[in-house]
């Protein structure tokens, strides 16, 4: 019997290195031991695979689309690119019959493409960390006028055969500010791969008596309030401050510690992750932040945090600081301001925690990548009346195989 025929549609994918990239690429590997795959994503403009498929074994094809840079932080111009961009993954999606569609967010314009002119029968959305809209007066008619554009996302959501989510608060969101019934969403967590988990028990964490570092990785743009860690720590003697990632802030963030002199912060870019190492290898303390336009957000970053088992730091609210506090060394505060930030990193320091092995052992435990991913080919098989793979047997294979 012929495999059936999954499209996976994302912005983000291989080899960008984001979280969001990372989930789908799980997701892709887990499909594709039970179905052909399709995946349809990005590629810079300049990159060799642009335009190209690139077929990585005999059931997973990835396709990439021509995309250019273009300036983020101009809300207008991202949106017209945003809507462009959707319309020429969805094109290029099309070209491919298949039996079951899975669409990512972050570009939000995509939620109505798909759901009204894929060719596939069944649909599934994947929402990678609900967000609230910003209420800057400033952008408020740009705003009113894109969510027009996006044609009601929330209503486009309840169109879909199964919606999935990251976390319990994001289901509830759902089930209260659209009409989806619980029986079609479906939670899966974000997570770490088994690779990245194994390298980071097997690092020897060794930090300098006469330096404590803090370390921030991640994005750095509109939704991390990284200002304020920088403010906190320009004035502490004896404190290191790494901040490590690329997003439409780091610019400001440069121009700002080199006009103030601050020479007790770095801000090395965006690293490859075997790069990364060294730095929690030599950190006192991890560093997140959220501003209050992602409450419903976990950050896959914080799973890593946790899986390293140094102290972390957490500046926001909502499910992140909800999640982070059920584990130890974990510290949570809602203060934007600089001097009370300063003051808990010195009791913080004062307290000298110690690595925590039952972070590492429950993250371990609960959020592998992989083992979440077939979650993915669970509920394609429910829409596709197919056994789920934990339900095939050996003779289900060899017959396969037969025909």
């Amino acid at each position: 019997m012929p495999r059936k025929i999954v499209s996976l549609i994302t912005p983000s994918f291989t080899p960008d290195v984001s979280s969001a990239a990372q989930r789908m690429d799980a997701a892709a590997k887990a499909l594709s031991a039970s179905y052909t795959v399709h995946v349809f994503t990005f590629a810079d403009s300049n990159s060799e695979i642009v335009n190209h498929s690139v077929k990585c074994d005999e059931n997973l094809t990835i396709h990439y689309v021509s995309i250019r840079k273009y300036n983020k932080s101009n809300f207008l111009l991202r949106t017209f690119f945003e809507i462009w961009y959707s319309y020429k993954l969805l094109r290029r999606a099309n070209r491919v019959k298949c039996d079951l569609v899975i669409v990512s967010i972050p570009f939000m314009f995509l939620l109505k493409l798909v759901v009204r002119n894929s060719n596939a029968k069944n649909k599934i959305v994947d929402i990678r960390d609900l967000s609230s809209l910003n209420k800057n007066a400033k952008e408020f008619f740009i705003k009113k006028i894109s969510k027009r554009l996006a044609g009601n996302s929330q209503k486009c959501l309840a169109l879909y055969d199964h919606v999935i989510v990251t976390n319990e608060h994001e289901m509830r969101w759902l089930l209260k500010m659209t009409t989806i019934p619980g029986s079609k969403i479906l939670i899966i967590p974000n997570g770490i791969s088994r690779g990245k988990i194994k390298k980071l028990k097997e690092v020897k964490y060794t930090t300098n008596e006469q330096r404590y570092t803090i370390t921030y990785i991640g994005n750095i743009g509109s939704d991390q309030n990284l200002f304020s860690i920088i403010n906190a720590v320009k004035g502490m003697r004896g404190v290191w401050l790494n901040i490590i990632g690329d997003g439409i802030s780091l610019a400001a963030l440069r121009e700002y510690v080199s006009k103030n002199k601050i020479s007790n912060v770095s801000l090395p870019g965006q690293l490859k992750w075997t790069r990364v190492i060294p730095y929690y290898q030599t950190s006192d303390l991890l560093f997140d932040t959220l501003t209050e336009n992602c409450d419903t957000a976990i950050p896959a970053k914080l799973y890593e945090y946790l899986a390293t088992g140094l102290p972390v730091l957490f500046q926001g609210r909502g499910t992140a600081a909800a999640f982070l506090i059920t584990y130890k060394n974990t510290f949570v505060t809602s203060y934007n301001d600089s001097a009370a930030l300063e003051k808990l990193i010195w009791r913080i320091k004062s307290l000298v925690p110690e690595r925590s092995e039952n972070n590492a052992r429950l993250i371990g435990s609960r959020f592998i990548r992989e083992k979440q991913s077939i979650h993915f080919a669970e509920i394609c098989a429910k829409l596709l009346n197919e056994k789920a793979p934990s339900n095939v047997f050996v003779e289900d294979i060899l017959l396969g195989a037969e025909h």
